[in-house]
Protein backbone atom coordinates (compact mmCIF):
# COMPACT_ATOMS: atom_id res chain seq x y z
CA UNK A 1 0.00 0.00 0.00
CA UNK A 2 1.21 3.48 -0.78
CA UNK A 3 -0.41 6.85 -0.38
CA UNK A 4 -0.02 9.93 -2.51
CA UNK A 5 2.58 11.24 -0.04
CA UNK A 6 4.87 8.26 -0.74
CA UNK A 7 4.22 6.54 2.58
CA UNK A 8 4.57 2.82 1.90
CA UNK A 9 3.37 -0.05 4.04
CA UNK A 10 3.60 -3.63 2.91
CA UNK A 11 5.43 -6.89 3.16
CA UNK A 12 7.34 -9.34 1.01
CA UNK A 13 7.89 -13.02 1.38
CA UNK A 14 9.62 -15.90 -0.33
CA UNK A 15 6.66 -18.10 0.53
CA UNK A 16 3.57 -18.49 -1.64
CA UNK A 17 1.37 -15.42 -1.63
CA UNK A 18 -2.06 -16.57 -0.61
CA UNK A 19 -5.41 -14.84 -0.40
CA UNK A 20 -5.31 -15.45 3.35
CA UNK A 21 -2.01 -13.53 3.72
CA UNK A 22 -3.29 -10.63 1.67
CA UNK A 23 -6.62 -10.52 3.51
CA UNK A 24 -4.80 -10.57 6.86
CA UNK A 25 -2.56 -7.70 5.78
CA UNK A 26 -5.51 -5.66 4.48
CA UNK A 27 -7.46 -6.34 7.67
CA UNK A 28 -4.60 -5.03 9.80
CA UNK A 29 -4.10 -1.94 7.64
CA UNK A 30 -7.81 -1.19 7.40
CA UNK A 31 -8.05 -0.82 11.17
CA UNK A 32 -5.87 2.32 10.94
CA UNK A 33 -7.56 3.98 7.94
CA UNK A 34 -9.88 6.84 8.76
CA UNK A 35 -11.20 7.81 5.31
CA UNK A 36 -12.25 6.29 2.01
CA UNK A 37 -9.31 4.51 0.39
CA UNK A 38 -8.70 3.29 -3.14
CA UNK A 39 -5.96 0.81 -4.11
CA UNK A 40 -5.38 1.86 -7.73
CA UNK A 41 -2.25 3.87 -6.97
CA UNK A 42 -0.58 0.65 -5.79
CA UNK A 43 -0.62 -0.44 -9.44
CA UNK A 44 1.39 2.67 -10.31
CA UNK A 45 3.90 1.72 -7.61
CA UNK A 46 4.39 -1.77 -9.07
CA UNK A 47 4.68 -0.43 -12.64
CA UNK A 48 7.39 2.04 -11.60
CA UNK A 49 9.13 -0.51 -9.37
CA UNK A 50 9.37 -3.02 -12.22
CA UNK A 51 10.03 -0.48 -14.96
CA UNK A 52 12.45 1.95 -13.31
CA UNK A 53 13.73 0.85 -9.93
CA UNK A 54 14.55 -2.82 -10.54
CA UNK A 55 17.42 -3.60 -12.87
CA UNK A 56 17.69 -6.67 -15.11
CA UNK A 57 20.48 -8.04 -12.87
CA UNK A 58 18.04 -7.97 -9.92
CA UNK A 59 16.11 -10.81 -11.59
CA UNK A 60 19.15 -13.11 -11.53
CA UNK A 61 17.86 -15.06 -8.54
CA UNK A 62 14.97 -15.09 -6.13
CA UNK A 63 17.24 -13.78 -3.38
CA UNK A 64 18.56 -10.89 -5.46
CA UNK A 65 15.03 -9.95 -6.58
CA UNK A 66 13.73 -10.04 -3.01
CA UNK A 67 16.68 -7.94 -1.81
CA UNK A 68 16.30 -5.36 -4.60
CA UNK A 69 12.54 -5.14 -4.11
CA UNK A 70 12.87 -4.68 -0.34
CA UNK A 71 15.65 -2.13 -0.88
CA UNK A 72 13.47 -0.08 -3.23
CA UNK A 73 10.36 -0.31 -1.05
CA UNK A 74 12.33 0.79 2.02
CA UNK A 75 13.58 3.84 0.11
CA UNK A 76 10.10 5.11 -0.80
CA UNK A 77 9.54 8.53 0.69
CA UNK A 78 13.22 9.22 1.25
CA UNK A 79 15.41 8.28 -1.73
CA UNK A 80 12.64 7.20 -4.11
CA UNK A 81 9.42 9.08 -4.73
CA UNK A 82 6.51 8.86 -7.14
CA UNK A 83 4.82 11.97 -8.45
CA UNK A 84 1.30 10.57 -8.68
CA UNK A 85 0.09 13.59 -10.60
CA UNK A 86 2.27 12.59 -13.55
CA UNK A 87 2.50 8.83 -13.00
CA UNK A 88 -0.73 7.83 -14.75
Amino acid sequence: MIDRNNRYEGFSTTENMTAERIADFLDRVSMRIGKNTFLNIAEILWRILKGKWLRPVDYFSTDSLLYATNRALAAIGSELNINFVHAV
